[in-house]
């Protein structure tokens, strides 16, 4: 299935789907893949083992694609293979992980990974990521009530696996209040013009999805 713009469709059996009479504007796509996809954990009680979330699922992340009126866009949305990432704060002497939190720093638009951390034992979890480099964000809580960035640390998400690490919290700095943006530039500032090729894995990837009015096709492409 793919959603966009507040449309929701399924692909047919060439894994295409086409949408007519869109409004031009700058739009995110997001694709649902059916069967290897991963599987929900609840944001209370234990966190879940980890023999629960390693296997071949995947996940396809969106992506943004500019509609001009009276012309055709093209986008490829193609699925990744994900894996989660779990660790334990390691903390100063005097510190105490209650002080602390942890969040993924990612563009919710492409990705909206769950996450976990246990303010009694500084356990966490977070997932799931596409393979490859994942950023979490440290922040520490003030005795104000405002929080100040300690950091980021990038971790290595592997494929099918539960990636275990050492979080190490950093000096402290300011950080925006409730509302501002978080997230880096992946997924962001790409030049998209009519057609965008999201990098994959081929053993898992998916057909061309084609969006727009078929009047006039530009066959301008940007890769990633």
């Amino acid at each position: 299935m793919v959603g966009f713009d507040g449309w929701i469709g399924s692909t047919d059996e060439r894994g295409e789907i086409r949408f007519n009479g869109l409004p031009g504007r700058k739009s995110f796509v997001a694709g649902l893949l059916d069967g290897r996809t991963p599987p929900p954990w609840s944001t209370t009680g234990p966190m879940p083992a980890g023999d629960a979330l390693r296997g071949r699922f995947a996940l396809v992340p969106a992506a943004e694609v500019a509609v001009i009126p009276g012309r055709e866009a093209t986008l490829v949305l193609r699925a990744r293979p994900i894996g989660y990432v779990r660790g334990t704060l390691n903390l100063a002497d005097g510190r105490q992980a209650a002080d602390y939190e942890v969040v993924p720093w990612y563009d919710m638009r492409v990705l909206q990974p769950s996450w976990r951390y246990d303010p009694a034992t500084g356990d966490f979890l977070a997932g799931p990521f596409p393979s490859g480099p994942a950023t979490l964000q440290f922040s520490e809580k003030m005795p104000d009530g405002t929080q100040r960035n300690c950091g980021r640390q990038v971790v290595e998400i592997i494929a099918a696996e539960v990636a275990h690490v050492e979080l190490k919290p950093g000096e402290s700095a300011w950080l925006p209040g409730p509302g501002s943006p978080l997230g880096d530039s992946r997924g962001q500032g790409l030049p998209i013009r009519s057609v965008i090729q999201v990098e994959s894995n081929p053993r898992l990837s998916t057909n061309p999805v084609e969006l727009g009015s078929p009047k006039q096709t530009d066959p301008e492409k940007c890769h990633t």
